[in-house]
């Protein structure tokens, strides 16, 4: 014979999860200098804000929730962007509608884009690239300074024309 297991749901409980806005509500803090309302809940996979709803199927991103609770709709394909350029901020004053091109654009104008030493594939640090620059204007050959440091002709050539590491 099996035994039956009742279950008992927390009536608070219940109701934090039909409200999204509630919900929404509890899971940031405002910070007094910036007006950021930062995100205090769980993020995503890529390290931005996402929110859990019942009824929804997995997360949803905190920013575009917040757009949506207190301006209203966002198209499918359009992006969620920051004026105030913090990831874990969700006020929606510090929010505005973008393509996918519009916020990479936006992010390179203001310089976010992670660059030199700081992008993840870099295989040199900016002192090797202003000592390829340096043997290279003093008569060494291309093919034998990468050769040295270990990345292709091309590699050099680049940071020889300024190309790559524009920024050094």
């Amino acid at each position: 014979m099996r035994r039956r297991i009742e279950t008992h749901i927390n009536p608070q409980h219940q109701r934090r999860h039909d409200d999204p806005r509630q919900r929404f509500e509890q899971k940031y803090v405002v910070e007094p200098n910036t007006g950021c309302w930062l995100w205090i809940g769980c993020l995503d996979q890529s390290g931005y804000p996402a929110i859990w709803l019942t009824g929804w199927n997995g997360s949803r991103k905190a920013s575009r929730m917040s757009y949506e609770l207190y301006k209203g709709r966002v198209q499918k394909n359009a992006c969620v962007c920051h004026k105030c350029d913090m990831p874990l901020c969700v006020n929606p004053e510090h929010l505005f509608l973008g393509t996918q091109t519009e916020n990479i654009s936006d992010r390179t104008n203001k310089q976010r884009s992670a660059r030199g030493e700081k992008h993840g594939n870099a295989l040199l640090t900016e002192t090797q690239v202003l000592d390829i620059r340096q043997r290279h204007k003093a008569g060494e050959t291309m093919a034998m300074i990468a050769r040295s440091v270990n990345v292709s002709h091309g590699c050099v050539s680049l940071i020889v024309k300024r190309k790559a590491w524009k920024h050094v």
